[in-house]
């Protein structure tokens, strides 16, 4: 049977509030399992344990130095985040990022309906690749019920798809590639735009030096 898992991760909210996010992102790791990775997640957890994290990795408190990383210096969390990235660079998976604009976007009901097209045109115009699978798990945690509600839409009408909610964050390795991807592309989406960058983007993305490592992510973009 061939089998593909898709981890989907986002970020920011639905909200139009002055407090609110400037970007909503929703991340897609898509896995072909009939290449194993196994011993890429391996490399993976003995080059975290030799740093000596090995837990799970959320990208955003480790940018912002906050909760279980409060107490790394900046050396040791970027060795954590490379360490992924580079993961994320050798194994075979496909990337996808959907951003939306909340400045073109005026109201909770037009931010939904353009994240349903996005998603939408992301299917349909690669449903010859999701054609050649038996099986299509999507590894997605419900943790916001609006993007839960969409998800559900778009991919209902295709009985070859199951949704995984409950699953182990900390082992799904890929999972956090979507959270990691979800923190990246929304710092490359606002540069390109010069979307007023905050301080801990500043500070973590430029001394990672990433111009030079984002070539090798270009070929795996669905």
């Amino acid at each position: 049977m061939k089998k593909l898992k898709i981890y989907i991760d986002e970020g920011g909210d639905f909200g139009l509030l002055a407090k609110s996010s400037e970007l909503y992102i929703v991340s897609f790791v898509i896995y072909d399992t009939s290449v194993s990775i196994n011993n890429d997640i391996s490399y993976l957890n003995n080059k975290l344990k030799n740093i000596g994290y090995n837990g799970m990795i959320h990208t955003t408190p480790l940018i912002a130095k906050r909760d279980e990383y409060k107490e790394m210096n900046y050396e040791v969390r970027k060795k954590i985040f490379l360490t992924l990235f580079f993961f994320c660079t050798r194994v075979n998976i496909k990337l996808k990022s959907i951003i939306i604009d909340k400045k073109f976007n005026n109201n909770k009901e037009t931010l939904k309906n353009n994240l349903k097209k996005e998603i939408e045109k992301m299917y349909i115009n690669n449903l010859n690749y999701f054609s050649k699978f038996d099986l299509i798990e999507i590894y997605y945690d419900n943790g916001q019920i609006n993007l839960t509600r969409i998800l559900c839409n778009v991919f209902k009408s295709n009985p070859k798809i199951v949704f995984i909610k409950d699953f182990n964050h900390e082992k799904e390795r890929l999972f956090q590639v979507a959270d990691l991807l979800t923190n990246l592309d929304k710092y490359i989406y606002k540069r390109k735009r010069k979307i007023k960058l905050n301080k801990n983007e500043l500070y973590f993305f430029n001394s990672l030096e990433l111009k030079k490592h984002l070539l090798e992510l270009k070929n795996k973009r669905l």
